[in-house]
């Protein structure tokens, strides 16, 4: 009934509450994160961020994006630059505050790998099938049985890649073999994910490191008019003797977007 929904319904001030402590969780887990990141560059560096530093990241957290919470990314970004630039957008206000309001809710989506090709309108990506609460689905969205959606998978070569929905950085991402793979037993494991086609990658990339190769990442950025440009990307290498890139366990090249080269600033773990 609406007079029961109404009385479940959280009073103004106590959605206000309940974003304040939700925001703060968050912050403090960013926080920990970037603190954990400095304090391993000082490690491996040998040296401390200094104090004038430091006071410059407070005072530019404070006066520019509002609260001093969002500092500790400004640490370790300055650890790594070795100087102060304005301008920059620490990960948690960019994931706290820039994204919802700029994105809304179309960032859940965004993430979703079983809705990517209809979402950016990419019919080259290599999917082969969508696993939604278990059950396997083509790509034109009708619900299939588990037997031809495995024959769809072994005509497709003898290795596919899984990856889960909303994963990012390889984490969940396998490398299956069509002959032995047990769908069902996928499906509980992965109940929403995508199935894709195997890409045999270039040789040159192979060389770097890989069973699957070398990944290129791409940071794109909507404008205020609402035009897209990519200002910085950058080549992730397995390590570690994994197959693919896993969280943790790669280094990253930068690539400069406008030569279309590498350049010579690399960083592994913790941006060692």
């Amino acid at each position: 009934p609406r007079d029961t929904l109404e009385r479940l319904r959280p009073a103004p001030l106590a959605r206000s509450m309940l974003q304040a402590v939700s925001a703060y969780r968050f912050d403090r887990r960013q926080a920990v994160q970037a603190t954990r990141l400095l304090h391993g560059l000082e490690r491996h560096t040998g040296t401390r961020l200094s104090a004038k530093l430091r006071r410059k990241a407070d005072t530019y957290a404070q006066d520019a994006l509002g609260s001093r919470r969002f500092a500790p990314w400004l640490y370790a970004y300055a650890m790594v630059r070795g100087e102060w630039q304005d301008g920059w957008l620490p990960d948690g206000f960019l994931h706290r505050v820039v994204t919802p309001r700029v994105n809304g809710a179309v960032r859940h989506a965004a993430s979703m790998k079983t809705q990517a090709r209809r979402f950016y309108g990419a019919p080259h990506l290599p999917d082969l099938l969508h696993l939604v609460s278990g059950h396997p689905f083509d790509l034109e969205g009708r619900r299939i049985h588990h037997t031809e959606a495995r024959e769809l998978l072994l005509a497709a070569g003898s290795t596919v890649v899984a990856k889960p929905d909303s994963a990012s950085g390889g984490a969940g991402v396998v490398l299956l073999d069509t002959g032995t793979l047990d769908l069902a037993a996928l499906a509980r494991t992965m109940p929403n994910g995508v199935l894709q086609r195997f890409l045999s990658p270039h040789p040159a990339f192979r060389e770097l490191g890989g069973e699957a190769g070398t990944t290129f990442r791409v940071i794109t950025t909507r404008l205020p008019d609402g035009s897209v440009e990519a200002p910085a990307g950058w080549l992730s290498l397995p390590r570690s003797g994994e197959p693919i890139v896993r969280p943790g366990q790669v280094t990253d090249v930068v690539v400069d977007m406008q030569e279309g080269r590498t350049l010579d600033l690399a960083t592994g773990p913790g941006w060692i």
